[in-house]
């Protein structure tokens, strides 16, 4: 006779690990209405390793009266699982994993109940609690590693925490997600906060949208529907500081990860999607109209500006021609009375009215070089503000800013129209000593403008360089002695 022999049952369906099943659905209870769900997520996140412990979720237990029920099997209980009750908050999910001979870090349980306290306040419509508490979760999630603190800690700190690093498990792809979904939850409170006028909370907003981003891209385990909650919340945020480009990128996300054509989304969540693709239509088609027309602005604006100057000082330079005749003819009057010789009081007084002459030329051109050079420096008034601007920043502030001076092919242009006999490989170093040494102004708008009218009118950018560098060098001798002779003689 044959002896019946058992099937062989491979050893990998047999679970070694304990095993946790948790009400979410088919009774009357907390289980179904979201208490299920959200104890399950918090087991998830306490967990310190999602292999030393099976997790599942399940329908009615038949014990509706008890709040959240979860069931816990032993491999070394033969009998049936034993059952946790109102497991409604993280110390209770915690004390369920220590009963399963899991360790959990107590920083994780207060982190998790602290948000858990979030999001009740922010439900009843107390943001300033709410935020509290949400800051409160985030500080013990930076005690135990799991967060970084990246935007108030000095230097100093994060130097001695990279040297003392704390010695944890491996961060989980569910705490991860939970770390994310606390920075969506904590922006959305900044940005109501921001309504009632909080100060930069918006900016804050932002940042943790940012930071919910960064997070759930640095595990690739992390569940597609917290990516797209992560991403929906960067758009949100760079609508409301007005960042269209930014928005149009988060969207973009967002509708690859879930469509609106998607079928697993439910028809709410599907409507929405589809909205936010009209929305994300809108703002491409907007961003591209705003490009053309701030394209053609600047167009308008350099044309005009063009046009302007060079008519400006085209009359300018009119009426420096119509002085300079004025002038040329009381110098011959006056060279001709000085030739006579005479003893009369016109000839007497020629010699001296030569001088006076010349020093009205000097005084008049200075004048009218001045009022060209204001021409091409645009607004007085901007232009004032922007020295007075620059002087406070130099002689008051911390540091000194860097003066901005002009470009190497800004100087070619300019250096063979005022270099004079400097051979030509060394002119454009020659202007930039006359900008550095203070005789052409470091001024960004007359560089540019000076630049621009050198190819429309290079005789007279010529001059005024000339003259405003002859004027900041130190006087000549023979300067000095005619000075003097025209003082005592006066």
């Amino acid at each position: 006779s044959r002896t019946w022999t058992p099937p062989m049952i491979p050893l990998l369906l047999i679970s070694s690990v304990p095993r946790v099943r948790v009400c979410t659905s088919g009774g009357e209870g907390a289980c179904s209405h979201g208490g299920g769900a959200s104890a399950l997520a918090a087991l998830h996140v306490l967990s310190p390793d999602p292999n030393a412990i099976e997790l599942s979720r399940c329908s009615c237990l038949a014990q509706c009266d008890r709040g959240t029920v979860a069931q816990l099997f032993l491999e070394e209980e033969k009998a049936g699982g034993r059952f946790f009750h109102r497991l409604n908050d993280a110390r209770a999910a915690s004390a369920l994993l220590q009963a399963a001979g899991l360790r959990v870090e107590k920083e994780l349980v207060e982190a998790v109940g602290q948000a858990e306290v979030g999001h009740s306040l922010a439900a009843v419509g107390r943001p300033v609690d709410a935020l509290k508490a949400y800051n409160g979760a985030f500080s013990h999630a930076v005690n135990i590693g799991l967060a970084v603190q990246w935007r108030s800690l000095p230097a100093s700190v994060l130097r001695v925490q990279q040297r003392r690093p704390v010695k944890r498990p491996a961060t989980t792809a569910a705490q991860v997600a939970w770390l994310a979904q606390l920075m969506v939850a904590r922006s959305r409170t900044y940005s109501l906060l921001s309504q009632q006028g909080w100060v930069r909370a918006s900016q804050r907003a932002l940042e943790d949208a940012q930071y919910a981003v960064q997070l759930c891209g640095s595990r690739a385990e992390v569940d597609l529907k917290v990516r797209a909650i992560a991403w929906e919340r960067l758009a949100e945020t760079y609508e409301s500081v007005r960042n269209i480009k930014g928005a149009i990128l988060a969207y973009e996300q967002l509708l690859i990860i879930e469509p609106s054509f998607d079928p697993r989304l439910s028809p709410a969540l599907s409507a929405k999607r589809g909205v936010q693709e009209l929305v994300l239509i809108s703002h491409r088609r907007g961003l591209e109209g705003a490009v053309e027309v701030r394209k053609g602005l600047r167009q308008a604006e350099k044309a005009s500006r063009e046009s302007i100057t060079s008519r400006a000082l085209q009359d300018v330079e009119r009426l420096r021609n119509l002085v300079d005749k004025d002038i040329q003819t009381i110098e011959r009057v006056a060279e001709e009375r000085s030739l006579r010789g005479g003893s009369g009081p016109r000839d007497t007084f020629a010699s001296r009215a030569m001088r006076d002459v010349r020093t009205m030329r000097q005084v008049v051109f200075s004048d009218i070089n001045t009022l060209q050079m204001q021409i091409l420096r645009g607004d007085p008034t901007v232009t004032f503000l922007r020295t007075l601007q620059n002087a406070l920043d130099t002689r008051g502030g911390q540091c000194q800013p860097e003066r901005r001076l002009p470009t190497l092919q800004q100087l070619s242009e300019l250096a063979d129209l005022s270099a004079g006999d400097i051979p030509a490989d060394q002119q454009a170093f020659w202007l930039r000593e006359q900008f550095e040494s203070g005789a052409l102004p470091s001024d960004p708008v007359l560089v540019r403008s000076l630049v621009e009218q050198a190819r429309q009118n290079p005789d007279v950018i010529t001059r005024l360089m000339a003259d405003a560098v002859r004027a900041r060098a130190p006087p000549s001798a023979s300067s000095m002695r005619l000075d003097a002779a025209g003082g005592a003689s006066a």
